[in-house]
């Protein structure tokens, strides 16, 4: 046997076979004509897909780009004539072109300690000064090891009431993926003297407990069912909330800051927008 391969039907031929009837060549014949259809329709129906996609992708691309301008142009240089409004929110829901991010970031986090980069650079001169009398050669870490490094000592310095509590690296490795270092542990140390964050930083469980109640209130208001279930099951805040004090979700981070502190009741409300029951 050999195999004959071309546009047209593929047929298995026999030099000592006879012909095939007509009526089994024509079935072979529609046979071969319908793969060759749904082989084209699903050509094209890729191509479809590949289209739609690439029209998305420039579609979000551009919708970034009008964005980057807005923020650059309009809202930035009227900061604080602006930041409330609604076209401010609505464009911060959306999601902030990380080319802006850093600096719509450190203005909406503030710097009411009025901390500048001196102060920083003597904090982390002290660090090091103890990290020196302390070294045992351990080893290097990753990327953003050294400036995460930084920001963490310089605080432990600059707050050594507070020092380092489990939990502040979330923070401060966020901040560094859209800061430089100064700016960065300027934006961690003002949003970490935000009252919620300084409570359970601090472990102040008199106001922890206050957290607590006033978020199961927002909690009911605003997810009865999910409440109940939690209530049902002995889920009680304190179960949850401290690692969520810490800790979450990038995108979750980013809408909290919009509201200028990150409490409870501004994070129900982030995470049932942006997570369903």
């Amino acid at each position: 046997f050999y195999l004959v391969v071309t546009c047209k039907p593929i047929y298995f031929l026999s030099r000592n076979l006879p012909a095939k009837p007509a009526e089994e060549a024509q079935k072979h014949r529609q046979q071969y004509e319908e793969m060759v259809v749904q082989a084209k329709k699903r050509e094209l129906k890729e191509a479809q897909r590949r289209k739609k996609q690439l029209e998305e992708r420039c579609k979000v691309e551009e919708s970034i780009g009008n964005a980057v301008l807005t923020w650059n142009n309009e809202i930035l240089p009227n900061w604080e004539t602006m930041w409330c409004s609604k076209k401010v929110r609505d464009l911060w829901w959306q999601g902030i072109p990380p080319s802006v991010r850093g600096k719509v970031w450190s203005l909406a986090i503030g710097n009411e300690l009025n901390i500048t980069h001196e102060l920083f650079d003597i904090c982390l001169a002290r660090a090091k000064e103890r990290w020196r009398s302390l070294s045992t050669g351990g080893s290097e870490g990753g990327p953003y090891h050294d400036m995460l490094h930084s920001i963490l000592g310089a605080y432990t310095c600059y707050r050594p009431d507070v020092g380092y509590v489990q939990g502040m690296s979330f923070i401060a490795a966020v901040l560094i993926l859209n800061l430089d270092t100064a700016d960065a542990f300027i934006a961690f140390s003002n949003l970490l003297n935000k009252p919620c964050q300084m409570a359970f930083f601090r472990v102040d469980h008199g106001l922890m407990l206050t957290y607590f109640a006033a978020f199961e209130v927002f909690f009911e208001e605003n997810l009865p069912k999910l409440f109940a279930h939690f209530k049902k099951n002995n889920l009680t805040a304190d179960i949850y909330l401290i690692d969520w004090a810490f800790q979450g979700d990038y995108s979750v981070f980013e809408k909290e800051l919009f509201g200028g502190e990150m409490s409870f009741d501004r994070k129900a409300d982030v995470n049932s927008n942006t997570n369903s029951e």
